[in-house]
This record gives structure tokens, sequence and C-alpha cells, in this order.
């Protein structure tokens, strides 16, 4: 796998390194959310589209942890003989943090449910707020 244009970098470094990009990466625009929404008094679309970017982050955060726990795992991350694509894993981190939890993919590990739990519960708390 090559990550940034260098070859032999292994997966599990390469799978560590987005996770940490990601997780950065919110923190950042929430913080330049709250400024935004100081300064103009009021939600905008610019502020819609901040909150969409945190939310598709959230995801991937969660998509590059299912990762790394599937390079680490000898078994695999999928409770079935699904690879740990990046494909599958974002499609699975997705469809738990909407809550739409098709049941195509479903977690092989006491770790991996755990966190798949996590995911849904902030699914839920995100845009709770908003259904009203």
């Amino acid at each position: 796998m090559a990550l940034f244009g260098f070859s032999g970098v292994g997966e599990l470094p390469a799978r560590l390194t987005t996770l940490m990009f990601v997780a950065l990466a919110p923190g950042a625009i929430v913080y330049g959310l709250v400024r935004a929404f100081r300064s103009d008094g009021a939600i905008t679309i610019r502020t819609m589209f901040g909150v969409l970017c945190v939310y598709l982050l959230i995801g991937m955060l969660f998509g590059s942890i299912y990762g790394a726990i599937s390079a680490i795992d000898p078994g695999g991350f999928f409770e079935s003989d699904e690879p740990g694509t990046v494909s599958n894993l974002v499609y699975f981190s997705y469809a738990t943090l909407t809550t739409v939890g098709y049941g195509d993919l479903v977690a092989g590990s006491d770790l991996g449910r755990s966190l798949a739990i996590v995911e849904a519960l902030i699914g839920q708390i995100t845009w709770s707020p908003w259904s009203r």
C-alpha cells in the first residue's frame, strides 16, 4: 500500500495516520463553527455545511478506527468472511452512524460491536436536536 505516494508503508501505519488526521479535523471545524456563530449571531448556510462536514468526518473517523482494528486483528473485522477493505469499513461505519444497520456487515469482535454501539449513539445524539 502506498501512503501519499510513498511505497513500503504498511497497512497498519497507513490506517493509523489516516485515523490521526481524521480525528483532529472535527475539533478544528467545531472551533471555527463556534467562532462563526458568535460573530454572525445566527445559523447560516456556512454553519450548516460545517456541521455536515463534522458529521461526515465522524463517520470517517469510525471507519478509520475499524480499519486499524481490522489491520491488527488477524481474524478480520467482520463476522463473515468479508474483507476489511476501505469501502466495506466506510460503508459499515455510515450504515451504523445513520442507524440504518442493513445487517449485511456485522462486527465480529466485542470491541468492534462496542464501538459500533458508540457510533450509533453518536449518530442519534448528533441529529436528534434537528428533528424537533
